[in-house]
């Protein structure tokens, strides 16, 4: 077996892939959302149980916390797969296909992989076709930052070349009639944990900055 075909397959034995889950074919906004119901529900039971004083149903509360746990480290799990595949990826087109399919590091070409997208309110939506990775611009009203994965910014994203032809929505007038204390209660905030630490994004980070789970940089050219 070549080097290249050893590294790739031990890439793919890395990340998990070829193996399954109850979460397989969900995005990540949706493991997402499903991460947050599982915690507000584990919060419920947490709180349930402090009230509660029968043995019997304490006994319950704790397998279902147990079984609401292991549920949150699977998604967690599958959402640190497809961040790492994300920000591994090189968003472009080409590369040659194995027995695995193709390159998990992404394609070669002079044109990137993305799509691109305008939303009704004048902005810009761009989506990798390789790994899913959607870039989207500062957040206007609530100054949420632009997206950044792998070191990629919205801007590399939404300038990158591609021959894919960009589509387009109805475009809509927006006008904010907030008032100041809507606007301060709805600015955003950076994610933080229940200890108030600042939560890294884990997608924004370069390839290989925290561990050999990530993908290799691929090549512009093969030799």
């Amino acid at each position: 077996m070549s080097t290249n075909k050893q590294n790739q397959t031990e890439i793919l034995k890395e990340l998990g892939i070829g193996t399954t889950s109850e979460f397989d074919g969900l995005s990540a906004n949706e493991l997402t959302a499903e991460e947050k119901r599982l915690d507000v529900q584990l919060k419920k039971l947490e709180l349930s149980e402090r009230l509660e004083k029968s043995e019997e149903k304490r006994r319950k509360i704790q397998e279902n916390k147990t079984r609401f746990e292991a549920a949150m480290r699977r998604i967690q799990m599958d959402l640190a797969r497809i961040y790492a595949r994300q920000r591994g990826c090189s968003h472009r087109k080409g590369g040659l296909a194995g027995r695995e399919g193709l390159p998990v590091e992404g394609g070669n070409d002079d044109n990137y992989a993305l799509l691109k997208h305008q939303l009704p309110s004048g902005d810009w939506l761009v989506t990798c076709q390789r790994c899913a990775a959607e870039w989207l611009p500062e957040d206007r009203f609530s100054g949420r930052p632009a997206t950044v994965i792998g070191g990629f910014t919205y801007r590399d994203a939404l300038m990158a070349r591609t021959d894919n032809s960009p589509s387009k929505s109805a475009i809509f007038r927006l006008e904010d009639h907030r008032s100041p204390e809507q606007v301060e209660a709805e600015k955003w905030q950076p994610p933080r944990n229940e200890q108030g630490e600042l939560i890294k994004d884990e997608r924004a980070l370069v390839p290989n900055s925290d561990g050999p789970l990530q993908p290799p940089a691929p090549s512009l050219r093969r030799g």
